[in-house]
């Protein structure tokens, strides 16, 4: 015989569509012919043969069918001989698939009308060139927003005259003595807790070129010119960055960011030529790794607020208080939180839904997926319009691009220009053949390894350690230095103004009762909660924002004022994001803690501002005293609460009194 052969039902949809999906994994290797046009060419094989199973010819004549021909058709193609020595070998499995054969071959028009609706019109391997294209360029395009975002912002947050100066850091952490075999090992180990290109230049400028080298990078990769290299210094830049930028770098979407970049390091690793044209089609398993990241952000993210335990979420009324108490509210915002409370709460539970039902068909048949994809695509839509995220949105977008197939591409490229839907080719040998790169074992165990790490470190970080689990979490943890495996969660709780007071009120009463407290001589409304065992009286709505003020006589005060936070009680909340204005994002984080007791970070800006570093005053929007020094700073705190708008005014603000201060420099001027 010349070359093996798959006789198949050449009058059955359902055959003709099975042929084109077996021929899109083993390519040429295997000749696909109907019986009808064959059958005489074989007299071993009897004529109701052909009517009850698919028939497998090989190279020396012999003759196999049902599923043993479907497993010898399929060994032919790379990587998925294993199926075949697994029906060989393992009897309850071989019993198993041919009794799945035999009620396939039985109920073949159900089967087929399924396979239209979970998979679409044809049943066949699909492309993923295009995809491919635009997961790249995409990536290209958040590395330009994130490096934009960080260039004028980094001398004042990290630089050498900064809030928390890198150079410091690194010479911290710098071993001492140097030339030794034992100090170089030092040194290496050193570089391995903390990879970062700036221990080459540890100065400003070595920082602001290091972001210009990203931000370059960056549009080498969206323009798709040099992408291996422009990927890998996109992933570097902001790998240094992020190493030494302590506070300022530590949101889930920084650590989103470099896992992405890395993955994209792997897409890219593949490329060979420029665009479309790119000889080597992607790797299905670098693809699938976009798609498991993407499930752990959204449903970790959601899975954390149903076990969180804060009562906004399991009363399903978050969104009556998210809209004003996120951290940089915009104008959607304050539209949305003027909503009916129904409709809130509808969407609390349309939230949790998004977050937690629909990421489980991102790995269902190719329609479902899609359907997934573009309600994820919705909510992150929705999230972009009623909020401020930086990049956030758009990175998890691209990341939801990779659930599309080149097909997905090309049909929404077809109603954007109102072409018609080609004709369907009816016989499947006349159908061209998607590329698929040559079967790379390494290729796939490193895939297999990280798609494990990080539904592993997902599933502890969630509770679920066990002897599933706990490898993978330790593997994560050794990997943390290059924050390659991330652990998700957005919103766990909701933050809406809660106080030292409200603590204690709740005791006796039944979780969900009406509670009230005093903070500062007003009466705050609130519902029972409880968070880690502790009960509390959680309020609805309104949120603390810390205001420092300078003085040069400790009578007179001015306010510091920074460009985004809540202010003047008739401005708008404005649009920021895509930028990321990153000092006013941890004041947000800074009153969430109680009076009195600043995070580290806070205790340097108030440093930085009494010593009047030029770098750090440009953060803010406007600066009292000019370049002189301060005598005195404070630190005071406002609750906020949007306004109806019927007054003209957006916010309304209520004094919660002094937060920090007055503090002053103890050295003399």
């Amino acid at each position: 015989m010349p070359g093996a052969t798959c006789i198949y039902d050449g009058d059955c949809g359902f055959c003709r569509q099975s042929v084109l999906f077996a021929r899109g994994l083993v390519g040429s290797k295997v000749d696909f012919q109907p019986s009808q046009e064959v059958a005489s060419q074989y007299p071993e094989i009897a004529p109701e043969a052909f009517e009850r199973s698919v028939q497998f010819v090989d190279e020396e004549g012999h003759v196999s069918e049902g599923a043993e021909a479907v497993f010898r058709c399929l060994s032919r193609g790379g990587g998925l001989g294993w199926l075949l020595t697994l029906y060989l070998r393992i009897g309850p499995f071989r019993s198993l698939m041919e009794l799945g054969y035999r009620m396939v071959a039985r109920h073949r028009s159900l089967v087929s009308t399924a396979s239209r609706w979970l998979v679409g019109p044809t049943l066949q391997v699909h492309s993923l060139v295009r995809v491919r294209w635009l997961l790249l360029r995409l990536m290209g395009l958040v590395y330009i927003l994130a490096f934009a975002s960080l260039l004028p912002q980094l001398p004042g947050l990290i630089g050498s005259e900064g809030i928390l100066p890198f150079d410091q850091l690194l010479e911290q952490a710098r071993p001492e003595g140097s030339g030794s075999p034992h100090h170089r090992l030092d040194n290496l180990r050193t570089w391995l807790q903390m990879p970062t290109l700036l221990w080459l230049a540890p100065t400003d400028q070595g920082l602001m070129a290091l972001c210009w080298l990203g931000l370059g990078s960056g549009f080498l990769l969206l323009t798709n010119r040099w992408v291996r290299l422009a990927s890998l210094l996109c992933w570097l830049s902001y790998l240094s960055i992020y190493a030494v930028a302590q506070n300022f770098l530590w949101l889930q979407w920084d650590l989103l960011l470099l896992e992405s970049g890395f993955l994209t390091l792997l897409l890219a690793g593949g490329v060979r030529g420029r665009g479309l044209a790119a000889p080597s089609p992607p790797r299905w398993i670098t693809i699938f790794l976009f798609r498991c990241l993407a499930f752990r952000l959204l449903f970790s993210s959601g899975l954390v607020k149903l076990l969180s335990g804060d009562p906004t979420w399991a009363n399903n009324n978050a969104l009556l208080s998210h809209f004003e108490t996120q951290p940089l509210p915009n104008l959607g915002a304050w539209w949305a939180h003027q909503l009916p409370d129904t409709l809130l709460i509808w969407g609390t539970g349309l939230t949790l839904a998004l977050e937690v039902a629909v990421p489980l068909f991102f790995f269902a048949p190719r329609r479902l997926r899609a359907t997934a994809a573009l309600l994820s695509i919705g909510l992150m839509a929705l999230i972009f319009a009623t909020g401020n995220y930086g990049f956030f949105n758009l990175l998890t977008i691209v990341l939801l691009v990779a659930l599309f197939d080149d097909d997905h591409l090309l049909w929404l490229g077809r109603r954007l220009r109102r072409h018609p839907e080609p004709k369907p080719e009816t016989d499947p040998r006349k159908v061209p053949l998607t590329g698929r790169p040559p079967f790379a074992p390494a290729a796939w165990v490193l895939g297999l390894f990280f798609a494990y790490t990080g539904l592993a470190h997902m599933g502890a970080g969630l509770g679920w350690r066990n002897l599933l689990t706990s490898p993978g979490e330790t593997i994560a943890k050794g990997l943390q230095p290059l924050s390659i495996v991330g652990r998700y969660g957005l919103f766990a709780t909701m933050t809406d103004g809660r106080a030292p007071e409200a603590e204690s009120v709740c005791d006796g009463l039944e979780l969900g009762a009406s509670c009230q407290f005093d903070v500062l001589g007003r009466s705050h409304q609130g519902r029972c909660g409880q968070r880690h065992r502790q009960r509390r009286c959680e309020p609805v709505g309104g949120r603390l924002e810390l205001r420092i003020e300078g003085s040069m006589d400790g009578q007179t005060w001015q306010a510091y004022e920074l460009p985004y936070k809540p202010g003047e009680l008739g401005r708008p909340p404005g649009q920021v994001a895509p930028h990321m204005p990153r000092l006013d994002w941890l004041m947000w984080f800074a009153a969430l803690r109680p009076a009195h007791q600043p995070p580290g970070w806070f205790q340097h800006l108030m440093l930085a501002l009494l010593e009047a570093r030029a770098p750090v005053r440009e953060l803010f929007a406007t600066v009292p005293f000019g370049q002189s020094r301060p005598r005195y700073l404070r630190v005071q705190a406002d609750e906020y609460r949007f306004d109806e708008g019927e007054t003209g005014r957006y916010w309304q603000r209520r004094p919660r009194g002094l937060w920090m201060g007055p503090v002053q420099l103890e050295a003399p001027r």
